[in-house]
């Protein structure tokens, strides 16, 4: 009896995501809206969000493009690959991850949430730095749905219960001690 009424439940709270929310109402006016579409599907600029605050930065695509290789042209921290190691890194990251399981660290589950069958490869941006003009980009790599992702988010995890523990670490430059 109580498995019929867990089944009830669980498919009461299934229809309920599912059902249609209203939209919300819009804050922005129609011409609004159409000014921001026109801007979207304009290729000679290029939308970002500022490196620190809240900011929208509109950008020359042109020169977005000559700083990101600017960039790029940085022989000390960027070189040309031969080609993409992606396939590389997957099997060497199953494998790991095949022995951490046979070994009883992580389970069958853990597995299959960590291993990814398919993935992207990571995507570099840069951010305008508003805060120093001149400066040009702040580098960022969009990993999220990399091959590494998820196994960071565990080993994030994994050290966020260890320094919480510890009494060493520091949450920001405001705490007793700096």
């Amino acid at each position: 009896m109580a498995r019929t009424r867990a089944s009830k439940d669980s498919n009461v709270h299934k229809n309920r995501n599912h059902e249609k929310m209203p939209k919300p109402k819009s804050n922005i006016t129609a011409k609004e809206r159409e000014a921001l579409t026109s801007l979207a599907k304009d290729s000679s600029i290029t939308i970002l969000s500022a490196d620190k605050g809240q900011a929208v930065i509109v950008m020359n695509t042109t020169d977005y493009k000559t700083k990101t290789w600017a960039l790029f042209s940085d022989a000390n921290t960027y070189h040309v690959l031969e080609r993409d190691p992606t396939s590389k890194f997957t099997e060497k990251l199953g494998n790991q991850l095949q022995h951490l399981m046979e070994s009883g660290a992580i389970c069958n589950l853990e597995y299959k949430h960590i291993y990814l069958t398919s993935c992207l490869i990571p995507r570099f941006y840069g951010l305008p730095k508003i805060h120093k003009p001149w400066a040009g980009l702040h580098p960022n790599v969009a990993s999220h749905e990399s091959i590494t992702y998820q196994t960071a988010r565990l080993v994030a995890n994994i050290l966020s219960l260890l320094v919480s523990k510890n009494g060493f670490a520091l949450l920001n430059s405001t705490d007793e001690g700096i």
